[in-house]
């Protein structure tokens, strides 16, 4: 497991992947079932107060729907908390470009960012819940 100290040293990656269900041709958070992903358009959160995101952060679904990962495979074995919205859609792994400000979180090494992305389509399959 990466260090949130070791994480402000490293430069961080051009794109990360987020695991997102698939319900018709459109793509949603899993964790909220709200947020909609649409190649080329940016979504845009204001990062929440520091509180929010230290205490519980895994229990705000909105915030889950900005978290993102730097590479397809920590997306793809990321954990949903028991209160998604969309948990037994078909998935797929979307590249993300981010920006502004973000957390990372050493315990499951997500990122959440103010800004992010969908900039590619990088797998589909089917899991189960």
């Amino acid at each position: 497991m990466k260090k949130a100290e070791d994480m402000k040293r490293k430069a961080l990656p051009k794109f990360f992947y987020k695991e997102c269900a698939v319900v018709g041709n459109r793509y949603f958070s899993i964790s909220n079932g709200k947020t909609e992903f649409k190649g080329g358009v940016v979504l845009v959160k204001e990062r929440p107060r520091r509180a929010l995101i230290d205490i519980y952060p895994h229990k705000n679904l909105n915030l889950l729907a900005h978290l993102v990962f730097d590479s397809e495979s920590t997306a793809r074995q990321q954990a949903f908390p028991y209160n998604s919205i969309l948990p037994g859609t078909p998935r797929v792994i979307l590249k993300f470009k981010v920006g502004g400000k973000y957390h990372y979180f050493a315990e499951d090494e997500s990122y959440w960012f103010e800004r992010i992305q969908p900039v590619a389509l990088k797998r589909w399959y089917r899991r189960s819940p």
